[in-house]
């Protein structure tokens, strides 16, 4: 451990700290405030422009002046800051006069806007004479964000001006070359020696404090921590300090389990006030060994500096005193003995095997040979034994505990061997005798070997009750095919049998079964218990099974004329009594037996019809059929007419006797010189000869159009033709 840690001092010690301190801030500063810059040099009336020696720039405020209490603020941005780092601010000053001779009552404060506490927070004042050379002046600050402003404030009291020039730069804290610094151990043992080794990477002459010689090894004269510090003649280098410790040799000791012990025993020897420890002679710390003679051990132990300190101690070895544990004995089981042993002198102890105590009564459950173990005034242990022999009970056997049903005999029967005199059932039970058990009871069977020795053997005969019947159906009526579900009550009896009285079976607490013939069933379920009792009842007539309703129906138009759309239906279902008719035109007729229904008078129809036919327990049939309406187009156009004012054949039009669409009609007529003469979108208006008010047109052939639609379905017609009109 400690080479270890000597290697990481040495590796960490010899890494320039420049390399693992912050990183100098070059981020150039930017005015921000109320201040402006002062615009070139012609601000200046007594003197010419005094650039800064940072920046070759320059920012100025009034230090006091524009009005009493006047107060001018301006600052400059941080930026690229480390959290927690020190950074130094070199602030270049310098206080010109523009007219005028000021009063001397100004100030210019220095503050972060962080709130970052400053070591110095004013800009000192530079006297007259010295006006116009640029001042430093260095503050430290501990950054409390990344990014930051310095503000600088100034204020006075009169109306004459005195200009304050400032400019900035920032760098990190650490302006100076370290050491590189080699320490043989930061961690040592009084008595050992240590070795300071300094390097300057700018070749300076290293000194350390106390009269140590750099490179040179010496020796600590006491334990404690120490601080050796070192300096380098060369202004670049960094001064550099060490702490070491120098640690106390641990006090050690040495402790025994016992420090007298009887020849034979174990001891443990254990150190102390150190952490690892090694002892002569082979012993192991904290581990049992049995020494033979009196010795006297020492420890060696190390702590985790690795310091080194010694202890020892004695261990006295003794004798064995010779103990006697009596004479043999003979007992019957489960009768009491009392041993007692000597020899262990004034003030000795004994201790029997197997948890008995000396000289006081325990029963032994078998023959078994006892050790005695007694201890002298030394705390020395010996043994001896003593042979108690059990002589055994007569062996006898009740049977094994068994289980019937109520109502069932049971006969009790009790062997054994090595008997002489048989007390044999309590209750009143005969052996070999069947007698019929009421109750759960245990029976004791008893017998006496010839050596007087007395058994008892047990049997416990269980009465267990027969199981409990006790179902029930979901729904005991139904339509064909009807499934119900039969569920015994108790559910955690061992097997369910049931009998559903149309020839089919079932096992099991809850069971589903489908009847699939109309009528009345019996139920019988029969139940054997976890314990093997059966039992059994049946429900009479309990399910009954009725049939399913058959829908079914026909219809006839109401007249047998061409153009009717009432229709007769006749419901001719079976085993139902409740109707619902859909007639496929959107209409619904609820209960209704033998219904008519019209249609909507359109050409054609194609209706789809559903009768849903219901018996009392809500069973459901349905029957369905198509009816079809169709109406031809059926229509001629006369190709004369005689407009001479005999009421016959006085107007020309298209005669429709059926499928016409009268929204659908458009009738148009030309004399030959092509102009139209007539114009009608009414079916039921004809051309009666006349053109306008002009009154009637002369005799002669004319041309008609007609464009008309059908009334069952979307088809278009235009008809072309001729009309001769005859006066």
């Amino acid at each position: 451990m400690k080479t270890l840690l000597h290697s990481l001092y040495t590796l960490l010690l010899l890494i320039p700290f420049g390399l693992l301190g912050q990183t100098v801030n070059t981020t150039p500063v930017n005015l921000v405030g109320s201040s402006d810059p002062i615009p070139g040099p012609g601000g200046f009336i007594d003197h010419p422009f005094t650039p800064s020696p940072l920046t070759g720039t320059y920012h100025g405020g009034v230090v006091y002046g524009g009005g009493v209490g006047v107060q001018e603020t301006w600052g400059y941005e941080i930026s690229d800051l480390t959290i927690g780092e020190e950074y130094v601010l070199t602030v270049y000053y310098m206080f010109d006069r523009v007219f005028g001779t000021p009063l001397y009552d100004r100030f210019a404060n220095l503050s972060m806007l962080s709130g970052a506490a400053l070591d110095f927070t004013l800009i000192p004042y530079v006297p007259e004479p010295d006006w116009r050379n640029w001042y430093t002046m260095t503050v430290r600050f501990t950054a409390l964000d990344v990014t930051d402003r310095i503000d600088i404030q100034t204020a006075g009291v009169s109306d004459n001006s005195l200009w304050l020039f400032t400019d900035m730069a920032i760098d990190g804290a650490g302006d100076c070359d370290n050491l590189l610094v080699d320490v043989s151990a930061r961690e040592i043992c009084i008595g050992e020696e240590i070795t300071l080794t300094a390097t300057s990477v700018n070749d300076g002459i290293i000194t350390w404090d106390g009269g140590l010689i750099n490179g040179e090894a010496f020796e600590p004269l006491a334990a404690g921590t120490f601080t050796f510090n070192t300096t380098s003649d060369h202004a670049d280098d960094c001064d550099y300090s060490i702490e070491i410790i120098v640690h106390d040799l641990p006090d050690v000791s040495a402790s025994a389990d016992n420090t007298t012990i009887c020849i034979g025993d174990d001891v443990t020897l254990n150190g102390g006030g150190a952490d690892t420890y090694v002892w002569d002679f082979g012993v192991l710390d904290g581990v049992a060994f049995a020494p033979v003679t009196t010795e006297t051990y020492t420890v060696i132990g190390t702590d985790i500096n690795g310091c080194v300190n010694t202890n020892n101690i004695l261990v006295d070895v003794v004798a064995l005193p010779i103990i006697d544990a009596g004479i043999a004995l003979a007992v019957c089981e489960g009768e009491p003995v009392t041993l007692n042993g000597t020899g262990a002198g004034v003030g000795g102890t004994y201790d029997w095997d197997g948890g008995i105590a000396d000289g006081i009564a325990f029963t032994p459950l078998a023959t078994t040979v006892y050790t005695v173990t007694g201890t002298d005034e030394n705390g020395c242990e010996n043994s001896d034994n003593v042979t108690v022999t059990v002589n055994p009970l007569p062996v006898i056997d009740a049977g094994p505990n068994d289980a019937i049903c109520i109502g069932e005999s049971y006969t009790l029967v009790g062997t054994g061997f090595g008997i002489s005199d048989v007390i044999a059932w309590d209750s009143g039970v005969i052996n070999g005798v069947s007698f019929e058990p009421t109750t759960t009871e245990t029976y004791y069977f008893t017998a006496t070997s010839a050596e007087g020795c007395t058994s008892v053997d047990e049997v416990t005969i269980t009465v267990n009750p027969l199981p409990i019947i006790d179902f029930y159906a979901d729904d005991t009526v139904g339509c064909e095919p009807f499934t119900v579900r039969f569920t015994n009550a108790i559910t955690d009896e061992t097997l369910y049998a049931w009998d559903f009285g149309d020839g089919e079976v079932g096992v099991g607490a809850s069971v589903e079964h489908t009847y699939s013939e109309v009528g009345l069933f019996d139920v019988r379920l029969t139940v054997t218990s976890t314990e093997g009792c059966v039992n059994s009842d049946t429900y009479a007539n309990y399910i009954e099974v009725v049939p399913v309703p058959v829908a079914h129906f026909t219809f006839i138009p109401v007249d047998e004329t061409e153009f009717n759309y009432s229709y007769n239906f006749h419901n001719s279902s079976t085993d139902a009594t409740n109707y619902s008719w859909a007639f496929g035109d959107g209409s619904i007729l609820e209960g209704e037996e033998h219904p008519t229904h019209t249609y909507p008078q359109v050409a054609n129809g194609n209706y789809h019809i559903v009768l849903t036919a219901i018996n009392d327990f809500g069973c459901i049939s349905t029957y369905r059929e198509n009816l079809s309406i169709t109406k031809e187009l059926i229509y001629y156009i006369p190709n004369a007419f005689t407009p001479d004012g005999d009421t016959f054949n006085e107007t020309f039009k298209p005669i429709f006797t059926r499928g016409l669409d009268i929204y659908d009609y458009h009738m148009t007529v030309f004399n030959r010189w092509g102009e139209m003469v007539f114009e009608s979108y009414d079916a039921a208006k004809g051309w009666d000869g006349s053109y306008g008010n002009q009154g009637l047109v002369d005799d002669g052939t004319y041309v008609w159009m007609i464009k008309f639609g059908e009334g069952m379905s979307d088809k278009k017609h235009i008809e072309e033709g001729t009309v001769t009109i005859l006066k």
